[in-house]
């Protein structure tokens, strides 16, 4: 709760998978999302799970299955209190995501991997975070000699790419 104590204790997840949870964030009604992913056999699926204030289960959603990596690091309530934001990485490269408050999607996951100005690079981690009528994606991703560098990434409410920033490594 805001004073810091345990609300509820729940494990997430399954034996048969090494799960990892990399996001929560909680709704204006209190139910609390979790995002992340599971490793099971080599094949990585990033998911989001949605708990009452209590902590059972509401709904659980699969958003993808990848041998190389599929995650969900972020999640971000809208300011309209009406949707949930989610943004990770699918296979190097950037992702972003809204669902409604039943979990319901606002629009298929759009997968930003045809961006020239990041199409050279292997992203590692993403944040959001809304802006005016737009949603930032922001992070760090490996270059072609392994050098971390810092991406900018803007798309509109929809998640249609706006534009996008890398910074140089100097």
């Amino acid at each position: 709760n805001y004073l810091g104590g345990v609300v509820f204790r729940k494990r997430l997840g399954s034996v048969q998978s090494e799960d990892s949870g990399l996001a929560v964030a909680e709704d204006p009604s209190g139910k609390i999302w979790v995002g992340g992913y599971s490793d099971s056999a080599g094949v990585k699926t990033a998911w989001i799970d949605c708990r009452n204030p209590s902590g059972a289960p509401i709904w659980s959603k699969t958003l993808f299955k990848s041998k190389l990596g599929a995650q969900v690091q972020d999640l971000e309530v809208a300011r309209d209190g009406k949707s949930m934001a989610a943004c990770g990485v699918k296979d190097g490269k950037a992702w972003f995501l809204r669902l409604l408050m039943d979990g319901k999607p606002v629009f298929q996951p759009a997968v930003f991997d045809k961006v020239d100005a990041l199409s050279a690079l292997s992203i590692e981690k993403t944040s959001l975070v809304e802006g005016r009528q737009c949603w930032y994606l922001y992070g760090c991703a490996k270059d072609a000699k392994g050098n971390l560098r810092a991406f900018f990434l803007k798309t509109d409410p929809a998640g249609v790419f706006v534009g996008a920033v890398v910074l140089s490594d100097k």
